[in-house]
């Protein structure tokens, strides 16, 4: 007995879409890997940043941190030039001394202060502190000058309560 030509051709349908779908499944495949590829080399290279990038000099176990400086070396040299060692410990240890500069008041008998394990400092004009009381927290944008010498002024931007 033979197929009819109808199932004959619905087999030979049904087989030229399935071919199609494989195709298609391929393509995405490959399309699919060459992403994953692309992003593996995006983690591996911020992987490489952050491993490389300075942290805060004081940051405990368990504690947030964030790069303690975007500075470049040029920058960091000219803070030196102007009196301060270590520039980036200097100032986040400064900052840590003017809790008066944070003007988000206490909260149930707490004392506002900043974590230099928490401070970046953005540029050679711009920190972003964080401050908390141990039960509300912020952050604060401040501007800074270096005096020669190693005089550190700070003028407080902006701040939020987080």
């Amino acid at each position: 007995m033979r197929p009819s030509p109808v199932f004959t051709i619905a087999v030979l349908i049904a087989l030229a879409v399935t071919a199609m779908w494989w195709q298609l499944s391929e393509r995405r495949a490959r399309q699919l890997n060459h992403q994953v590829e692309r992003l593996t080399a995006t983690v591996d290279s911020l992987r490489a940043v952050s491993s490389n990038a300075p942290q805060a000099p004081d940051a405990g176990a368990g504690e947030r941190t964030i790069p303690a400086s975007l500075l470049t070396s040029a920058q960091v040299q000219d803070l030196r030039q102007r009196g301060l060692s270590d520039p980036i410990r200097d100032l986040t240890a400064d900052l840590e001394r003017h809790p008066e500069l944070i003007p988000i008041k206490p909260v149930a008998g707490g004392t506002m202060r900043f974590y230099g394990s928490q401070t970046a400092v953005l540029s050679p004009k711009w920190v972003l502190g964080y401050f908390e009381d141990g039960h509300v927290g912020g952050h604060a944008l401040l501007e800074y000058r270096v005096a020669p010498g190693g005089k550190i002024a700070w003028k407080v931007l902006t701040a939020n309560q987080d």
